[in-house]
């Protein structure tokens, strides 16, 4: 938030009458120059004085869809809401509208589920919102409005609507206010304020005659009155501000000192070292502070430190002169910027003024240099995408590593077919790429080249049959002495990834710690795939606690950073909610934000993240008893694996189609589709860990199981289940073995052998005591419980006793259904007001809870939203239907 305007002048009226909190939507529209921004903040900062939540944004011409996303969420992040926590409401029939298929709107549904779960006001400001042009941008921002919960106030400031931008159902429904500059020019009381009264009758009135109140006018006429210059007319409209900036700007300005002002104009913050490096010029900060005409029009930026920037009016129309007047300096002084910043670290912002000084060979040097496959490992995903996209489209042909950043970025966003094209070109032409500009061989662009192959294979989900060449490739890199850490530890990154989806956990824990020691602090990107990584190996071994320690010490490192680690953040969601599901006796009632695909190949994710996401999804419809809804989940997975040829994520869920049409009876079906998916023809093909991750293994043994059992096929079934069981028990794969073990249980149950089902029960028991597992059981649960029952009466002296008492406790009652009413939660205060609502007015609550008229209304509004009512009596009925309120004995006080 821009911090107070030197000599704001206060205006309590105006500001009451333009408080967000006021309604529902405060709109500011108004040309430039009439204090939108001043006024809003003021605003927001007597708000934030009154310890509610303002969320500040000031948006942006490149703002796009997921970027717009991301910065919503921080700046509600900086405000003080928790926007990343786990969602602790029980699931309700709102859930469905929070499925997620795009990046954008996996961030804008878990920030307006943060915004309602907060139920107190908060407030959103936008400023400079005409700057906005993107059309999905806008898509996305219209989304939001039209989901926003009704404790959020928001707040717009622009020039001219974006076109697109849709606020007319707030204005309709009188939920909503405009502002113009009718109401935001000074009155002639304001003047006289700002000019500390210290004007006459006479110039009072001139001074309200020529600048019609329009605040930009009155700080330059201010300037210009203390070196008496004599008063011009200004306006507001854009030709207006344009020849009073011209008119009243440069008066008593010397031409040196104007061509100064021009050059500073491109700069994006006033840096008096970057300055003077930048357009050699000498001592700019003295310049600056001695150019009495800018008094009131550079202003600090906002934030904890002093950085100062000219009044985004004055700075658009100066930088506008430059390029007019004179385009050939308006260039040079870009290039001296983007050197400037390069040289410290600033490399988008640097390749953002590169491309404004039309410099197609310094925007190549820039990115070359800071190495965009260095830039993603140590800043982020959004810096490396926001990098590709400043680079002009005939830079790739004559800089190969950019050619091999662009497959990186094509790869992780989803385009797997143009990643592998580009990819492919870069090795047909392998003598040249493999050389840098100047002909000499680059070392570097070697190792870029075998990080993106590891990519291609591991993102697009290739079979593990195909990694041998690479990971010895990877494993001599990694021992060269001179390679640089961070490299070196996002190439053990990338081992520890392969070697686990090759089952090779001992190999893959090694290469993680090593690439955590290589990283070290370097950067909070990539470090929570260690643990990641780490976790997904505790959870295969079925060392749940630790595969949750590592899941949660990687989400707390993916919040830091956040803005840059969407994708990080989700696919962690994602894994903590697999392992809470598979130690589940009972579907944990919970919001479950569902994700496409689609999203997870925008997020870059891997086998085991699409494998996670789409078997929790699956596994919450079995247990509402949908069986169709499952299929429909992996159909959609299995389309979107087709298209991007992901054949492991193929075979992956083709295995899990066939054992969901086994369990709805289906079992032709199943057996077609297992041979017109190329399957595993023999039954022990299924275990063929040099072909399969352990996730297909998995799937593929359990569907293949699924399949025989239902054919009554029970000695093949016995025969594939015993080698099963021998080969994850070497393996150390305990959520396979349990898997296994509940369909050796089902398996003997309906072969009519009691005895070796308990027998299956009892291993299971023993896995169980140590690992938690309880998911595969409670698939089983109608043969599990009468069998737990055997177990249980044959006596204390049985080494499985007591765990099978815990397990029979937690499953005896079934899982509750999808349609069953969940109890909203209310806070303190909404409880009180709720206790009083059939009884008593607005106003006698507000006197006895010592509370504005105001407070209670939104309180009561919000009431309604979490009871699904429309009036107090609904409202009480429904709260006493949930248990929230006692029931009455004689009836709805409303109603007699």
């Amino acid at each position: 938030m821009p911090d107070v305007v030197p000599g704001y002048v206060e205006r309590p009226e105006l500001e009451e009458r333009c408080s967000p909190l006021a309604r529902q939507l405060t709109v500011l529209q108004a040309p430039g120059g009439f204090g939108k921004t001043a006024l809003l903040a003021q605003c927001c900062r007597r708000l934030r004085e009154d310890r509610v939540p303002v969320a500040w944004l000031e948006l942006d011409e490149k703002d796009g869809p997921v970027g717009l996303a991301a910065y919503l969420t921080l700046s509600f992040e900086r405000s003080g809401l928790a926007t990343l926590d786990r969602i602790p409401e029980p699931l309700d029939a709102s859930a469905q509208a929070f499925e997620s298929d795009s990046q954008a709107e996996c961030r804008i549904n878990l920030l307006t589920l943060a915004i309602r779960r907060h139920s107190e006001p908060c407030v959103l400001a936008l400023d400079e919102l005409e700057r906005l042009r993107n059309p999905e941008a806008i898509a996305v921002l219209n989304a939001f409005l039209k989901q926003s919960p009704p404790n959020l106030h928001i707040a717009l400031s622009f020039r001219e609507r974006p076109p697109g931008l849709d606020i007319a159902m707030y204005l309709l429904e009188e939920r909503g206010e405009t502002f113009t500059a009718e109401d935001l020019r000074f009155t002639k009381p304001d003047i006289a304020r700002f000019f500390d009264r210290k004007l006459s009758r006479r110039e009072l009135a001139s001074v309200a005659a020529y600048s019609a109140g329009w605040p930009i006018a009155l700080r330059i006429y201010r300037n210009g009155l203390r070196a008496g210059t004599p008063v011009g007319e200004a306006g507001g409209d854009s030709d207006t501000a344009a020849a009073w900036i011209d008119s009243r700007l440069w008066r008593g300005l010397a031409d040196e000192d104007r061509d100064f002002l021009l050059d500073i104009a491109l700069f994006d913050r006033i840096d008096a070292g970057l300055i003077d490096e930048a357009t050699g010029s000498r001592h700019s900060k003295r310049r600056i502070e001695s150019m009495a005409s800018l008094a009131g029009l550079v202003q600090t930026a906002g934030g904890t430190d002093a950085t100062m920037q000219l009044h985004p009016l004055i700075r658009e129309h100066c930088a506008n002169r430059r390029f007019r007047e004179d385009p050939e300096r308006f260039r040079t002084v870009h290039a001296g910027i983007a050197r400037g910043l390069a040289r410290r670290g600033h490399v988008v912002d640097a390749l953002r003024h590169a491309v404004e000084a039309d410099d197609s060979r310094l925007v190549g040097e820039i990115a070359t240099n800071a190495g965009g496959i260095k830039l993603w490992i140590g800043t982020g995903f959004d810096a490396l995408r926001t990098m590709d996209g400043s680079l002009p489209p005939d830079l790739l042909a004559s800089h190969p590593r950019l050619a091999l950043m662009r497959s990186v970025v094509l790869l992780v966003t989803g385009d797997m077919c143009s990643a592998r094209r580009v990819y492919e070109t870069a090795t047909i032409e392998s003598a040249e790429l493999a050389r840098d500009p100047g002909g000499d061989e680059d070392p570097q662009m070697k190792l870029d080249q075998l990080l993106v192959l590891g990519l291609l294979l591991v993102v697009g989900c290739k079979p593990v049959s195909r990694y041998g060449p690479v990971v010895t490739s990877v494993s001599e890199i990694t021992e060269q002495p001179d390679l640089d850490p961070l490299m070196r530890g996002m190439f053990r990154l990338g081992l520890a990834l392969m070697l686990a989806e090759m089952s090779e956990f001992d190999r893959a824990a090694k290469w993680a710690e090593q690439a955590r020691l290589d990283l070290g602090h370097h950067t909070q990107y990539i470090s929570p795939q260690l643990d990641y990584q780490l976790g997904l190996v505790a959870m295969a071994h079925g060392r749940t606690e630790e595969a949750a320690s590592r899941y949660e010490a990687a989400l707390q490192r993916a919040r830091v950073g956040h803005l840059g680690n969407a994708g990080t953040l989700m696919i962690g969601e994602i894994l903590s909610e697999e392992l809470e599901l598979e130690c589940s006796a009972r579907t944990p009632q919970r919001h479950w934000l569902a994700v496409s695909p689609r999203l997870l190949g925008d997020f870059g994710a891997w086998f085991d993240a699409y494998a996670a996401s789409v078997g929790v999804a699956t596994e919450l419809a079995l247990a509402r008893s949908d069986v169709e809804q499952a299929l429909a989940v992996v159909d959609n997975a299995n389309e979107f694996a087709r298209d991007t040829e992901r054949s492991a994520l193929i075979t992956f869920l083709s295995a899990l189609r066939v054992s969901l049409l086994v369990i709805s009876g289906r079992v032709d079906e199943a057996i077609r589709v297992w041979r017109r998916d190329d399957l595993p023809r023999l039954d022990e093909a299924c275990l063929d860990f040099k072909s399969y991750r352990w996730r297909e293994v998995e799937a593929l043994v359990e569907a293949r199981l699924r399949v025989l059992i239902a054919r009554e096929e029970f000695d093949r079934a016995r025969q594939l289940a015993s080698l099963a069981c021998a080969t994850t028990t070497s393996r150390r794969l305990v959520r396979t073995l349990m898997r296994a073990r509940a369909l050796s249980m089902r398996l003997e149950d309906l072969a009519g052998d009691r005895e070796q089902a308990i027998a299956q029960l009892v291993e299971y028991l023993t896995l169980f005591a140590e690992s938690g597992y309880a998911r595969p059981l409670a698939r089983e649960r109608g043969i599990a419980l009468p069998l737990l029952d055997r177990i249980i009466d044959a006596g204390p002296g049985e080494p499985v006793h007591a765990t099978a008492v815990q397990l029979k406790r937690a499953l005896a009652k079934p899982d509750e259904p999808a349609d069953s009413k969940p109890v909203p939660a209310l806070t303190d205060r909404e409880l009180e007001v709720l206790k009083r609502l059939a009884y008593q007015s607005d106003n006698e609550i507000a006197k006895d809870l010592d509370l504005t008229y105001d407070r209670v209304r939104y309180t009561v509004r919000g009431l309604f939203a979490k009871l699904n009512a429309r009036e107090r009596v609904v409202a009480v009925r429904r709260a006493r239907a949930l248990g929230i309120l006692p029931s009455s004995a004689g009836g709805d006080s409303l109603d007699r």
